[in-house]
């Protein structure tokens, strides 16, 4: 959902304002520099993943709002500050603009890399995650975990953890050894942000 917010929501409000009356880096064009902007969001994006504010985010209507609110606010700081300002310097903080989006890029391309895994699978080497793990309303298996919601680094410390057999589980933990032995660090990382982006999806 937030990558939406980010990077299709927040764009479009920019591009609207850019360069106009409404437009905050006219007049403040020291406070939304583009490579501070990234940063902002960045701790915004990750702050939002911690365990406590995720929780708090995947609990609640309003933890919801509060959560997509400021995703959309620091997501249209980074846009503006890219691509907004005075016509005659807007060239030279779109060049700058272009490194912070980079920046901002990091994240939303790892969610993508993880939802690629999770819903495609990688050929001849892992099936998709979401053919036993959701989400679905109803479960494939009361015994298969439903991941999405979870926070990023419990999701992937629970796959490191059967990586190295030190996690228990069902009479079925066998079937995701085979799987899990195949996933390299990168990829754990990956899927765990991706499954942490969605939202929890509630029981039939």
């Amino acid at each position: 959902m937030h990558m939406g917010v980010v990077a299709v929501g927040a764009p479009l409000v920019a591009f609207g304002v850019a360069g106009g009356r409404l437009d905050p880096a006219r007049r403040w064009p020291a406070l939304l520099a583009p490579i501070p902007a990234s940063l902002v969001e960045l701790l915004v994006v990750w702050g939002w993943h911690t365990p406590a504010l995720h929780h708090f985010a995947r609990g609640s209507a309003a933890g919801l709002a509060v959560e997509q609110g400021l995703f959309l606010a620091s997501g249209l700081f980074v846009w503006v500050a890219a691509f907004g300002g005075e016509p005659g310097r807007r060239a030279g903080r779109a060049a700058t603009g272009v490194v912070a989006l980079l920046l901002t890029s990091m994240h939303m391309t790892r969610v993508a890399r993880g939802k690629t895994i999770a819903v495609r699978g990688v050929a001849d080497r892992i099936p998709a995650c979401i053919e036993c793990h959701g989400p679905a309303a109803t479960p494939k298996h009361p015994a298969y975990p439903r991941l999405a919601g979870q926070y990023p680094d419990y999701l992937a410390g629970q796959l490191r953890l059967l990586q190295q057999r030190r996690r228990g589980g069902s009479e079925y933990v066998h079937l995701m050894h085979a799987f899990v032995d195949r996933l390299s660090p990168d990829e754990i990382e990956d899927v765990g942000w991706y499954f942490a982006s969605l939202g929890p999806i509630e029981e039939r």
